[in-house]
């Protein structure tokens, strides 16, 4: 909670530094990685913390790296796919080329009815890929907040994400990818990783 007032004010402050309220502001979500114990959430709060700055920072953008991490090392050794959705961000935003997506896919709004989870994701018009396939990495609870492993399928707009499990009949909550060590299942048509995310805020 602390990081999403932070970063803010960070970036304001590098723009009144230089003179340019418009000046580009792009960085790179934290990859996977065990910590002290690979299946605590504090990783991935900390990923959703970033994406969830992309919406009070104009001009920002964020290079995911949930597929890029090394369960043994803090440090990854993929740093081109690093730098490659850097320059993404800024050649689509920046220099005016088109034709592709540099955006991370994050999710936007949730919906629960019934025995399923609804995600939908801040995507283009190509959506989320792979399709016709059950997607790993999702949990659900109820208000019991217990949350067991669950599958996602998406919808016909692509955009949107079904997700059940046959322990919650009535859930409340899901998760994505909200631990230290987790692999990323879902991405844009482009290649780039869905943020991990969640609809709740317990702690």
């Amino acid at each position: 909670e602390l990081y999403k007032k932070l970063q803010p004010a960070f970036v304001e402050m590098l723009r009144k530094e230089w003179g340019n309220e418009k000046l580009p502001f792009y960085f790179t979500q934290i990859a996977p990685y065990k910590y002290d114990d690979a299946d605590k959430p504090h990783g991935g709060y900390m990923m959703w913390a970033q994406a969830q700055t992309l919406e009070t920072i104009p001009y920002s953008g964020m290079a995911t790296t949930h597929d890029a991490g090394e369960l043994a090392c803090i440090h990854p050794a993929n740093k081109k796919a690093v730098g490659d959705r850097l320059a993404y961000l800024a050649l689509f935003n920046d220099y005016g080329i088109k034709g592709f997506d540099p955006k991370a896919p994050v999710a936007k709004k949730f919906e629960f009815k019934g025995d399923a989870a609804y995600a939908t994701i801040d995507v283009d018009d190509m959506g989320l890929s792979p399709i016709n396939l059950e997607l790993e990495g999702f949990e659900l609870a109820g208000e019991d907040k217990v949350f067991y492993p669950a599958k996602a399928v998406l919808e016909k707009d692509r955009k949107t994400l079904k997700i059940r499990c046959p322990e919650v009949s009535k859930p409340v909550a899901v998760r994505y990818g909200m631990k230290n060590w987790s692999e990323a299942t879902v991405f844009n048509c482009y290649g780039i990783p869905m943020s991990p995310f969640r609809s709740d805020d317990w702690k």
